[in-house]
């Protein structure tokens, strides 16, 4: 396919932009953890096996961090899924070892760790000190060091890290591996000894409460938590500022207040902006900042800023999702955060690539299944203007064991505190599939994730998505979606339309979104007239996975109540227990290959009906060695009319349909090399895309 000039310079541009982007998240991590940051990634050593606290680590091999010792196994295919876990890759225990120097400029301060994911249990000591223990392998987690540190010496970290299934965790099941180790960075912080906090739940320790947000006036609420860990009380305040970019808006200062040694307590101040520019997804993703400046005893000590992004949103019952107070339908994608060779220990760039594809196809939303993703994810997605459905790993089943319950709800708080800032966050999922794999009643679970959700954060929805239309299910959230494969686990690809209806009516006419559909498929498996294949078979066709997208689509785009949809999957993903397409230990349902390299078919679909670039390509052009010299051929298309030439004879005009499909029946192909060639006239300019397929008769190939 080939894009339009003028666009492919806007790609470039949207290219050097994300860069800034990516600049402007480390600068906010940097100003939210002021007074100094250090990364711990380089020079650890590891063990993938048990020892002593004590052991020698001479021997253990030399990693940074982010690191995985699941890249490679956690695609072995052939496991069990099962809510004891997937066989077929190593779930168990591994060691990490990091020395660094005391640095003289910690003297008189408070020093902290942040690890912002580990998975899935990590015990964290210094110099042999046990420090904690968190469980949860998708939250941060803040331990202070200060105590510990020796000020003449290198300090030893160890870090003792399990990701065996244990029945108080969730997920206990799902459709992708749980990588163990130390998969995201790491950092040293460095705080005076009265600080605006690190240890609420390991969050910025700042909170932009968006009180109340219209299109004449604007009022938030700055909630600072403080922590005083000197000897001696202290008398604290801040003040704070909206700013656009060198632009003051609105400023105010908190009253002074007192905290005793050791105490902690909460700052608050309101402020309101009148004529506010809105934060209006891709139309318009508009940030203010918001800089905090903490005064104790009457001294500036650290300064942040945190992007603020006001808007207001909802859900008609009828009409679906509204932004700021106009239709906004929300169709987008799932995401999976492992890649090929690196599983979950990805880096800022790798973000930033599938941030970049995904706001390629166009979508407007992004569900990030089935577990809290990076921090850096969430800004790419506050600076772009992709809504965000953030959920915690509560998949397919829950266990009865008595810590179960209080974890889940640990991991929803820190998503939660840790993400609240994020203006791109429209809602916060609670569970995935429940009764999938069996387990215990969940009605009490859920009923207190609800009210926990709810108590932690009042301006955002809830929301699920059910496999199966259970009454109690579907009115457990505030808000409804379920997952439905019409035309790949049975049924045809039209059959989407009567399951939405079905799940509107049983969610009490709420409104409903989908939050999975959708067909696997292989770039190296083709057919020209596809049957519906078997899913859990070898043979997954490129070009069913298109029909099947095409039948879902059409009928959620005809649903006017449904508030968005979310194609499964973005990309390609590691599922340990699957063994069918061409490739074992893989979930083919994306849009996009494993290692990011290939766009399916299925992929131009969505571009041609999301993007407003111009698209003009030519499906199953991967289907080169044709034995049928009749063929359809379909082009997915923007622009107002297609013009189709084969081997330079030009064919009749099409205009694309209302899904953006152009289509030429009973082309006929002459032995040996075909070149097709589509093209359509935009803006004065013209657009082509071209491919080439061999017809081999079926005499001459015997």
């Amino acid at each position: 396919m080939l894009n339009f000039r003028k666009n492919m310079r806007r790609k470039m541009n949207c290219t050097r932009l994300l860069a800034g982007f990516i600049v402007l998240f480390q600068s906010v991590n940097n100003y939210a953890f002021a007074g100094g940051e250090v990364e711990l990634n380089s020079n650890w050593r590891f063990l993938k096996a048990d020892t002593e606290l004590n052991a020698d680590t001479a021997t253990w091999d030399e990693v940074s961090i982010p690191h995985t010792w699941n890249a490679v196994d956690a695609l072995n295919g052939g496991g069990t899924q099962d809510k004891n876990g997937a066989d077929g890759y190593y779930r168990g225990p591994g060691w990490y070892a990091k020395t660094f120097p005391f640095d003289d400029e910690w003297k008189g301060k408070r020093v902290f760790i942040r690890f912002e994911g580990v998975g899935m249990v990590a015990d964290v000591y210094l110099n042999g000190h046990h420090l904690g223990q968190h469980k949860g392998a998708f939250g941060a987690f803040c331990y202070e060091l200060t105590q510990h540190l020796i000020s003449h010496a290198d300090n030893e970290l160890r870090v003792h890290v399990n990701n065996s299934w244990q029945a108080d965790i969730p997920p206990l099941s799902g459709d992708f591996p749980v990588f163990g180790g130390i998969y995201r960075p790491v950092s040293i912080i460095v705080k005076e000894p009265t600080c605006i906090t690190p240890l609420d739940y390991a969050s910025s320790g700042v909170y932009i409460i968006q009180k109340q947000v219209r299109l004449e006036s604007a009022e938030i609420e700055v909630l600072v938590k403080v922590n005083n860990g000197g000897k001696e009380s202290a008398k604290i305040a801040f003040a704070c500022r909206v700013i656009d970019g060198d632009r003051e808006v609105v400023k105010g200062i908190s009253p002074e207040v007192s905290i005793e040694s050791e105490g902690k307590t909460d700052l608050r101040q309101t402020l309101r902006i009148n004529n506010p520019r809105l934060w209006h997804g891709r139309r318009d993703p508009h940030l203010y900042a918001v800089e905090i400046k903490l005064m104790v005893n009457g001294t500036e000590t650290e300064t942040l800023k945190i992007p603020l992004g006001l808007r207001f949103y909802r859900i008609d019952p009828e009409k679906g999702f509204f932004l700021n107070g106009e239709p906004y339908r929300l169709y987008g994608v799932n995401r999976h955060q492992d890649r090929a060779g690196k599983g979950w220990a990805i880096s800022t760039a790798d973000h930033q690539q599938d941030h970049e594809i995904i706001m390629e196809i166009g979508a407007r939303a992004i569900r990030l299944a089935h577990y809290p993703q990076a921090s850096a994810f969430y800004s790419l997605c506050d600076h772009s203007g992709l809504l965000v459905w953030a959920e915690i790993p509560v998949v397919d089943c829950i266990s009865d064991h008595p810590d179960f319950a209080p974890n889940a709800s640990q991991q929803l708080v820190e998503m939660i505190r840790q993400h609240y800032n994020h203006p791109s966050i429209f809602t916060w999922g609670l569970f995935n599939e429940l009764y999938n794999r069996g387990g215990p009643n969940a009605s009490a679970l859920l009923k207190d994730l609800q009210t926990l959700a709810k108590s932690e954060d009042s301006t955002r929805p809830t929301t699920c998505a059910v496999s199966r239309i259970d009454p109690a299910l579907c009115n457990s959230t505030d808000i409804l979606a379920f997952n439905s494969y019409p035309g790949w686990y049975g049924g045809t690809p039209d059959d989407m339309g009567n399951r939405i209806k079905n799940c509107y009516e049983t969610g009490n006419r709420r409104g409903v979104a989908v939050s999975e559909y959708g067909a696997g498929a292989s770039i190296h498996n083709h057919e020209q007239n596809p049957k519906h294949p078997k899913h859990n078979g070898p043979w997954h066709p490129e070009e069913w996975q298109t029909l099947v997208h095409e039948g879902n689509y059409a009928d959620i785009k005809n649903a006017e109540y449904c508030w968005g949809s979310f194609v499964w999957n973005m990309f390609d993903f590691a599922s340990v227990w699957r063994n069918e397409g061409d490739t074992r230990g893989m979930n083919d349902k994306g849009l996009v290959t494993y290692d990011r390299k290939t766009r399916k078919d299925a992929f131009y679909f969505y571009k041609a009906n999301w993007s407003e670039e111009p698209v003009v390509y030519i499906t199953s052009r991967r289907h080169a060695k044709r034995t049928e010299p009749i063929t359809d051929i379909k082009v997915y298309s923007n622009a107002e009319s297609v013009e189709l030439s084969v081997n330079g004879i030009a064919q009749d005009s099409v205009t694309p349909d209302s899904l953006k499909r152009a289509v030429w029946k009973k082309i006929t192909l002459k032995p040996g090399e075909n070149i097709i060639e589509a093209v359509a006239q935009q803006d004065g300019q013209t657009f082509r895309d071209s491919c080439k397929w061999t017809f081999t008769p079926a005499e001459e190939k015997e």
